[in-house]
C-alpha cells in the first residue's frame, strides 16, 4: 500500500511536473518563442506584453520563462541557465521581483493600487534587472480596476515588465491593448500533442494503448495541460498501464466494435435492433449525448475511409464500403443535428432513441436526383410522347434527358430590352451584362428583365410590372452597388442612375410578351424566325403545368423557347 501512494504521489500534477522550463521545452509555439527569445538575446524589451490563445497552451508558462531568463545571471541563447541563485529561486517559485496576480479572484480598483505602489520600488536583484508582473485572466478586470491600471501600464519605470495574459482579448479596453504587444497562442496539433504526451509517458515509465492516446490527444483539443490532466487521470484509475478497455470504462464509453454494431442497425435501417443495442447502453449508465458524440466521431472515420483521407484507420467493419460516403454524410450531418438538440432536450435519453431511428435528411447532400425532379422528368416525358402520337413535330431527345437537376428543364430565354438611341450606351450596357454574368450570375438574372433608356446623363431602367420581383431584389444593398459601381466604371461617373418600377416609354405591348434581341446584328435571323422558335400556346399550357416550371417562369419573367 506504501508504494502505491508513493507512486500516485509521483504522479500528481503532470502538468505542473513537466511544465517548461527553457524555450526549448515549449511545444507548438514557434512564433511566441522566436519574438520572446530575440528580444531577450538582443536586450529589446518592451514595457508590455499581451499574452491571447485557449487555455492551457503556454501563456503563463512562457511568461515565467521569459521574466527567469531576463534576470537570469548567465542566458545561453536566450534560455535560462537554471543554475545561476535567480534562477533556482524561480524555480522555487519564491523570486522576489516575479509578481504573479491572477484577476479572476483579484479584480478591484484597490489590489491595482497595490500595484502602483510596488512600481515604484526598483528590483531586489539590483540594476539591469526586470521586475516583471503577470496578470492572468486579465479579461476579468473590473471597469474600474482596468482604468486605475491604465495610467501606470502607460509609464511604467523603465524596469518594470507587464504580461498580460488572458484568452478572451476582446473583452479587454482598447486602450490597454494599444498599449501592448500582442503575442497569439495557438493550440497544438495532434502530432505535437502526441509527441508531447508520449515524451510524458517514456519519462514516467507508462504504457498507454495507441487508441487511447489517440483519445486522450482529440479530448485534449490541442491544450497540452488538459491532455495531461487526462492521462494523469487516466494513469489513477488504470495503473501504470492504461488499456483501451479500462479507459473507455473510465469514461463511460462503448468499445469500438460495439459502436460498429449499432452504426450496421442504423445504416442497414433495422429499427428493432437499432433501439435494442441503444438501450443496453443506457442500461449500462451510458450518458446518451456521449454515446453520440462517439457514434460521430465513428461515422467520421468511416467517411474519411470512403474518401480515402490518409488517416489512422483501425478495423473499419465490411458493411461501411457497401454504402457510399454520401449516405454516411447524412447520416453524420443528422447526429450533428439530434446532438445539437439534445442540449435543451428534457428527455435526452428519449430524443436520442428518437434521433437514432429518424431516417437522415436528404438536405444538403449530394445524393441524386430529387423525387420532385424525378417525378416532374416523367410527366414531362409522358407529355412528349402524347404530343408525337398526335404527329406535333417535335426534336426526339427524351431519351436522353439527363438526371442532374441543371438539364431536366426546357430551353428558356429570359427577356432582355435594347437601347435604342445611343450605340456607344448599348456597347456600354451589353459590356455590363457579360461582366456581371462572369462576377455574379444571379445579379444578372435580376437584370436581364431590365429596359434600359439613356437620357442625356441620366440612365433609366424599367421594370415591367411583371418584373417586380426582380424591381424589389435590385434594390438591395449588396445588388444595387455592385451594378452601380459596374454602370458608373463603363458610363460615366457623373451619370444618374435611376430604378423604374413600369413599363419603359416607347415599348409596345409587343415588345413586352416576347424576347427581344439585345444585339440586334447577331440576332437577326432569329427574329425573322421568332414563330419557329417559341413553343405553340398547347404544348405551352401543357408544360406549364409543371410546378418546377411554373415557378421559373413567375420568378424570373421567362418565356419558353423550345424544347430541346
Amino acid at each position: 500500500m506504501h508504494s502505491i501512494l508513493v507512486f500516485m504521489h509521483q504522479l500528481s500534477s503532470l502538468y505542473r511536473k513537466y511544465r517548461p522550463r527553457i524555450w526549448d521545452e515549449v511545444s507548438g509555439q514557434e512564433r511566441v518563442v522566436q519574438v520572446l527569445r530575440n528580444s531577450i538575446k538582443r536586450v529589446q524589451v518592451s514595457h508590455a506584453y499581451l499574452f491571447c490563445g485557449p487555455r492551457g497552451t503556454g501563456k503563463t508558462t512562457s511568461a515565467r520563462i521569459f521574466a527567469s531568463a531576463l534576470n537570469c545571471l548567465s542566458v545561453t541563447d536566450g534560455n535560462p541557465c537554471l543554475e545561476c541563485s535567480n534562477c533556482k529561486s524561480f524555480l522555487q517559485g519564491n523570486y522576489p521581483d516575479f509578481i504573479e496576480l491572477d484577476a479572476a479572484s483579484n479584480r478591484k480598483i484597490d489590489d491595482f493600487r497595490e500595484i502602483r505602489d510596488q512600481v515604484q520600488y526598483p528590483p531586489l536583484a539590483g540594476k539591469d534587472k526586470y521586475k516583471v508582473f503577470v496578470i492572468d485572466e486579465a479579461h476579468m478586470l473590473t471597469p474600474q480596476a482596468a482604468n486605475a491600471f491604465l495610467k501606470t501600464l502607460e509609464e511604467p519605470p523603465p524596469y518594470v515588465i507587464f504580461i498580460l495574459a488572458t484568452t478572451e482579448p476582446e473583452k479587454l479596453l482598447s486602450t490597454i491593448v494599444s498599449r501592448c504587444i500582442r503575442l497569439d497562442f495557438d493550440l497544438l496539433n495532434p502530432e505535437q500533442a502526441e509527441k508531447r504526451l508520449r515524451e510524458v509517458m517514456d519519462l514516467e515509465s507508462l504504457a498507454v494503448d495507441d487508441v487511447v492516446i489517440e483519445k486522450l490527444v482529440n479530448r485534449g483539443a490541442g491544450g497540452m495541460r488538459d491532455t495531461l490532466t487526462l492521462l494523469e487521470r487516466a494513469v489513477h484509475f488504470c495503473g501504470v498501464h492504461v488499456s483501451q478497455k479500462e479507459y473507455y470504462s473510465m469514461l463511460g464509453l462503448a468499445a469500438a466494435e460495439e459502436i460498429d454494431r449499432l452504426l450496421e442497425h442504423l445504416i442497414r435501417e433495422n429499427r428493432s435492433e437499432l433501439i435494442r443495442a441503444y438501450k443496453v447502453f443506457m442500461r449500462s449508465g451510458k450518458d446518451p449525448r456521449e454515446l453520440l458524440l462517439q457514434i460521430l466521431e465513428r461515422v467520421q472515420h468511416y467517411i474519411y475511409f470512403q474518401l480515402q483521407v490518409p488517416a489512422n484507420y483501425r478495423e473499419i467493419p465490411s458493411f461501411v464500403g457497401q454504402y457510399e460516403a454520401t449516405r454516411w454524410m447524412r447520416i453524420y450531418k443528422h447526429l450533428l443535428q439530434v446532438i445539437d438538440e439534445m442540449g435543451s432536450s428534457l428527455f435526452p435519453e428519449l430524443h436520442g432513441e428518437i434521433g437514432l431511428i429518424t431516417p437522415p435528411s436528404t438536405d444538403g447532400v449530394n445524393s441524386g436526383p430529387d423525387p420532385q425532379i424525378k417525378r416532374s422528368i416523367k410527366k414531362i416525358e409522358q407529355e412528349l410522347e402524347s404530343l408525337k402520337k398526335q404527329n406535333i413535330a417535335i426534336k426526339d431527345d427524351s431519351a436522353s434527358i439527363a438526371t442532374d437537376s441543371t438539364s431536366l428543364r426546357p430551353t428558356v430565354q429570359l427577356r432582355d430590352e435594347s437601347l435604342s438611341h445611343y450605340p456607344e450606351a448599348e456597347r456600354n450596357w451589353q459590356q455590363i451584362l457579360k461582366e456581371v454574368k462572369n462576377k455574379n450570375p444571379m445579379l444578372k438574372a435580376f437584370i436581364d428583365p431590365v429596359q434600359v433608356r439613356q437620357e442625356g446623363e441620366k440612365l433609366c431602367l424599367y421594370f415591367a410590372p411583371t418584373h417586380e420581383f426582380h424591381f424589389n431584389k435590385i434594390q438591395e444593398e449588396r445588388h444595387q452597388s455592385q451594378l452601380l459601381e459596374l454602370i458608373q466604371h463603363r458610363y460615366d461617373s457623373n451619370i444618374i442612375v435611376e430604378f423604374v418600377l413600369g413599363e419603359a416609354p416607347g415599348s409596345s405591348e409587343e415588345s413586352t410578351s416576347r424576347p427581344q434581341a439585345i444585339n440586334k446584328s447577331s440576332h437577326t435571323a432569329e427574329n425573322n424566325n421568332s414563330s419557329e422558335d417559341f413553343v405553340s400556346d398547347e404544348l405551352k399550357q401543357k408544360l406549364m403545368k409543371d410546378p418546377g416550371l411554373n415557378q421559373l417562369v413567375e420568378d424570373f419573367g421567362a418565356v419558353i423557347k423550345n424544347v430541346d
